[in-house]
């Protein structure tokens, strides 16, 4: 206390206080990061390994389920899902949180259990990295040259794009969506059975004229002399001339055997346009620990400077940039704290209607933000969407102390008090009263410290920031604020006050005394309006973040099953093409085929205009009409949602899985149920399992007939697996540099059906041939296209899109997915869930805990300070009621629990005490002056009433932007300054009349102690 009364009589030393306070932000200014997001580290892992020509039922027996059971030991794991589908198997391992470390540490165990599982010879090493599908996506490019073939852009793609943009700092992955090429070589049945060789014959001599090792050196006796060997074939003729072998006495070679050509890697058709025109898109990635924004400018710099130096003709263009969108919003939340400090200003100034008065609380505005800055370099923030959120609520609370300070003071200066023994006079009143707010906001925010996962870094840099700006607007308000007093302020002209204010304080005191008169009838009404505050917190819908508008769209075409990507091409292109001719659509990319979706489905990406008359949500349900209108096909559009978790490839704004130890024809049949059941209710559309039984073909092995004419199985298998899986040689063809796949396979149109057996011949240990026919009956059979597992169940997954249109959320989603399960769903098949929902229904059980033990860490703490363990109670009575009106219009505004939300309960818990501190200190002050416990509330509250209104209107009037916001989140702050407004005005409204009623019950109580 001292130090503050120092403050009055050295104002030089005050001052410096301050101007330390914004040296230091400045200093520590340069070294903040600008983020979109703060920085969060995701544990994840991918496993990815291919098996040219496994089915996915093989695909799970041979890789995944081994794969699994051995990764399963691996400590730390949280989530495991996995996708085996033809020709690969994709595991993602979601880790609980760790530090960087202890993710180090699992990475090695993973590799040792991958290293430790015996695959197939013929699969390829798994490929571990980091990410999820999906994950962090920031750009989408698209390349087009009318003089290029779609070969020579992938070429172009891969040899200069790629690599060049793989050298921007902080880029994760670049992934081609486009057809890959390789050198096939596509077999002639009735030449090779003619000349009496078989498809192993002619992969071993591939192989073996495909080597790849060094031949030595030549050692003279001055010299040693390398010896460069060329023994890789160079060229398309070099195949066509390789020598297979021979047959009575000619020689026999490939071209004889085979069509020899450069062609599509995958037989499927693969597809790609950009802006309905044939091209290729590029999809760049950001590592997890980069900064998106930073990222973004270094990419757009480096396209820039790509394009300049492109073969004419070629154009790559940046259809969608993720960075640039999340710029923007960070942009548009640094406007929103300039509003605040404006709107502040102009409320301190009318309330006092003296702008010396009105200078004293708005100069500590600049000073805490700017010295905020060093908290955040010392916690090792950034300046992100979070940590600005706090400096926009700032704007109000750092006011709210030095309101409190000068009101007080000016108080005792209508009472003709002068001004520097006023200051002096007011500041020992007052201290207590500043302290014990300060400390209130600050210990609500103690629990964050103790949550963990990816929101809890959100939310704690929001608090974190916060909290420091509250403890040194605390300091100003305690050092600069009363000096500021002393020396600017004069003697009001009207000592009385405002005889205005006075009329309005006569009439709140006399409502005060009937609400004592009537105090438990009062009580009974209060604790109605109590249980009402628990029904609005039943009834409102969580989710974990609201959905963000970017303005781009995700619009997926789904045909029957068995299509093929060519016929759903086809399809899309007719829906594109009225896509396009929307005014809204600004540019759109086009994919479909490859491993980067199922052969049934096509996706358009579209980006809209900046500038239109449709919200994303109504052009998307344009774009739905328009596949709905198409026969043969389903599908849907909807927003692309920068928060959600879901990958690019999910057909719907939400997915689960139906799980189960049974046969996977039972999990299509028992989630069609729940598909079916799920259509009917209106909350959601679109929904669809990820794959069902599609035809199929099992095929069988005579193995005693082989055994007896002494063909080997390995043979017959090695034999189907070269004909309809196509064989890979180990070995690349390279051409200027690039390399390409050697593929072994029949043409594509002889793949058309099992003829194929009859003409292609197997050699058995005597080097007979016997056709192959002889050994493989075929069965037609029905499998399903994937096989998924989720936590090592057998799974299929279920996508759905929200009906956000309806109000409907994640939330209420997830319920009713739940009550469709316990009433559809048949004994031993259950409903799970992934990591996107997970981590939402983690998050609501941790905002709980947080709320809970906000309250015990501030009731701890009034406690310690008023030496009372009532006095916290009368001050924290009116919270439910605060919490109540906010929960009430958010509501009714259709609004959402969700984490930013939560995190403005939970600071309207710090907020709303201010007020019942001040009463409450003030009554027991009178108490102790000798008078009655009725005269004691009334003179507190009289006196407290206008810093009070004050505060509130300064509180509210700094919120009051985020009701007008615009950018990608703008409705998670809009819902977050429901909170935080109405939550202050009813809280604000209960303080002034709920706080005196208990204490004039709780203080005979007290008295007794």
């Amino acid at each position: 206390m001292k130090l503050f009364s120092f403050c009055i009589e050295r104002p030089v030393f005050a001052t410096v206080l301050s101007l330390l306070l914004v040296a230091l932000g400045l200093l520590a200014y340069p070294y903040l990061e600008w983020r979109f997001y703060p920085t969060v580290f995701k544990p994840v892992l991918t496993i990815q390994t291919s098996y040219l020509g496994a089915s996915a039922s093989e695909m799970e027996t041979e890789v995944t389920n081994r794969l699994e059971d051995a990764l399963s030991t691996v400590p730390d794991v949280e989530w495991m899902w996995s996708r085996s589908a033809a020709n690969t198997s994709h595991i993602e391992l979601h880790f609980k949180p760790l530090s960087q470390g202890d993710f180090v540490a699992d990475q090695s165990q993973v590799l040792q259990a991958i290293s430790g599982v015996k695959l197939p010879d013929a699969v390829q090493q798994p490929l571990v990295y980091m990410g999820g599908e999906g994950q962090n996506q920031l750009f989408f490019l698209g390349v087009s040259d009318p003089f290029m073939t779609q070969t020579q852009l992938l070429n172009y793609a891969h040899q200069i794009l790629q690599k060049q943009l793989q050298e921007v700092p902080g880029v994760a992955n670049i992934a081609v969506w486009s057809a890959s090429s390789a050198l096939r070589i596509a077999l002639k049945p009735i030449p090779l059975a003619r000349l009496g060789l078989t498809p192993i014959d002619v992969v071993q001599r591939l192989s073996d004229n495909q080597l790849s090792m060094p031949v030595g050196s030549l050692l003279t006796q001055d010299e040693i002399i390398p010896i460069n060997s060329n023994l890789k074939l160079s060229s398309i003729t070099d195949f066509q001339n390789l020598v297979i072998g021979d047959f009575k006495g000619h020689v026999v070679r490939l071209g004889d055997l085979a069509t020899v050509f450069m062609g599509q890697q995958s037989l499927s058709k693969i597809y790609s346009e950009v802006n309905g025109k044939p091209g290729i898109v590029v999809v760049v990635s950001s590592a997890d620990s980069a900064n998106p924004i930073t990222v973004g400018a270094a990419l757009s710099q480096r396209i820039q400077e790509m394009q300049a130096t492109a073969p004419m003709g070629m154009h790559i263009q940046t259809v969608l940039d993720i960075s640039e969108i999340l710029k923007d919003s960070v942009i548009e939340v640094m406007w929103t704290i300039l509003e605040a400090v404006v709107l502040v200003t102009i409320v301190t100034l009318l309330f006092l209607r003296n702008w010396r008065a009105a200078v004293i609380p708005t100069v500590t505005i600049p000073i805490c933000l700017i010295a905020t800055l060093a908290v955040m370099f010392v916690c090792k923030f950034s300046v992100n969407v979070m940590t600005l959120l706090a400096m926009v609520l700032a704007v109000g609370l750092v006011v709210d102390d030095a309101i409190v300070v000068l009101e007080n003071n000016y108080r005792h200066l209508e009472a003709g008090t002068l001004p520097r023994q006023a200051a002096a006079v007011g500041i020992r009143e007052i201290s207590f009263v500043v302290i014990a707010m300060t400390l209130c906001l600050v210990a609500v925010y103690l629990p964050v410290g103790f949550i963990e996962g990816d929101w809890a870094v959100y939310f704690q840099q929001f608090a974190f920031t916060l909290s420091g700006a509250v403890l040194i607007s605390g300091f100003v308000a305690l050092t600069l604020s009363p000096m500021l007093c002393a020396y600017l302020l004069r003697a009001p002209k009207q000592p009385k006050g405002n005889s205005y204010f006075e009329r309005i304080k006569q009439r709140y005191l006399a409502s005060v005394r009937q609400v004592l008169r009537y105090r438990y009838g009062v009580i009974v009404v209060l604790l109605g309006l109590m249980l009402t505050s628990f029904w609005f917190l039943k009834k409102l819908p969580q989710e974990l973040m609201p959905p963000s508008d970017a303005g781009i769209i995700i619009n997926f075409v789904r045909g029957p099953s068995m299509a093929n990507s060519q016929t759903v091409v086809e399809k899309n292109q007719k829906i594109l093409a009225k896509v396009q001719a929307l005014p809204e659509v600004m540019a759109t990319l086009s994919f479909a085929g490859g491993q980067y979706g199922p052969g049934n489905m096509a996706f358009n990406f579209i980006r809209l205009q900046n500038q239109r008359a449709l919200s994303t949500a109504e052009v998307a349900a344009k774009i739905t009409q328009f596949d709905q209108e198409e026969p043969g096909i389903s599908g849907g559009a909807m927003s692309y949602d920068i928060n959600s978790d879901s990958d690019s490839f999910n057909p719907g704004s939400l997915s689960f899985y139906v799980s189960g130890l049974v046969p996977y024809d039972r999990l299509y049949v028992e989630g069609q149920k729940l598909v079916d059941a799920l259509s009917q209710w209106p909350g959601v559309r679109n929904v669809s399992l990820s794959t069902s039984s599609i035809q199929q073909y099992d095929v069988s092995i005579n193995r005693l007939h082989a055994a007896q004419l002494q063909v080997p199985v390995a043979n017959i298998v090695s034999t189907l697996s070269i004909l309809f899986g196509g064989q890979q040689l180990t070995e690349s063809y390279e051409v200027s540099g690039a390399l390409y796949p050697i593929i072994v396979q029949l043409p594509k149109k002889q793949l058309a059906d099992f003829s194929v057996l009859q003409q292609i011949e197997v050699q058995n240990l005597m080097g007979k041939l016997f056709p192959l026919s002889e050994f493989v009956t075929v069965v037609p059979a029905l499998g399903g296209a994937y096989r998924m597992h989720n936590m090592l169940l057998p799974s299929v997954q279920v996508y759905l899109t929200v009906n956000t249109e309806q109000g409907v959320t994640n939330g209420e989603v997830v319920q009713k997915i739940n009550e469709l399960a316990r009433t559809t769903l048949s004994q031993g098949v259950q409903v799970s869930y992934g990591s996107d929902i997970l981590s939402m229904l983690s998050s609501n059980h941790s905002m709980a805990l947080i709320v809970i033990f906000g309250l015990i860490f501030v009731y701890l703490v009034l406690a310690a300070l008023f030496e009372s363990f009532l006095d916290p109670l009368i001050v924290l009575f009116t919270v439910p009621f605060s919490m109540g009106g906010a929960l009430a219009l958010l509501y009714w505004t259709g609004g959402t629990l969700n984490m930013l939300t939560g995190i403005a309960l939970v600071t309207l818990i710090g907020l709303i005490t201010k007020h019942g501190v001040l009463i409450v200190r003030f009554a027991n002050e009178q108490r102790q002056k000798g008078l009655m416990l009725e005269e004691a509330i009334i003179e507190a509250v009289g006196i407290r009433l206008r810093p009070i209104l004050m505060t509130t209107a300064t509180m509210v009037f700094g919120a009051i932007p985020f009701l007008f916001s615009r950018g990608v989140d703008a409705a998670g702050r809009f819902q977050m300054g429901v909170v935080m407004v109405a939550g202050l005005l009813v809280g604000t409204l209960f303080s002034l009349w709920v706080v005196p009623l208990v204490y004039r019950i709780f203080a005979p109580l007290k008295r007794r102690n």
